[in-house]
């Protein structure tokens, strides 16, 4: 087995253990904030729900204002 292939097969690994982890979830949302929250980067996080990287961004970027104006800063 060389390295490509050893690399596919984590990939296959990652994506069903994030929908384990997400399988509760209602929203793409609520997805996007948990993986984050567990420490994934945006373009994994678009990976593993088959979304761009740039929709992660916008969603990461939306909680983060709406928890400012939450927070009153």
């Amino acid at each position: 087995m060389n390295g490509n292939e050893i690399s596919e097969k984590l990939d296959i690994l990652i994506k069903l253990i994030a929908l384990n982890v997400t399988k509760e979830d209602k929203t793409q949302t609520e997805s996007i904030l948990k993986l984050k929250s567990l420490g994934i980067g945006n373009k994994d996080i678009a990976k593993i729900i088959n979304t761009s990287e740039s929709y992660v961004g916008l969603i990461l970027s939306k909680n983060r204002t709406k928890e400012i104006k939450k927070n009153g800063k």
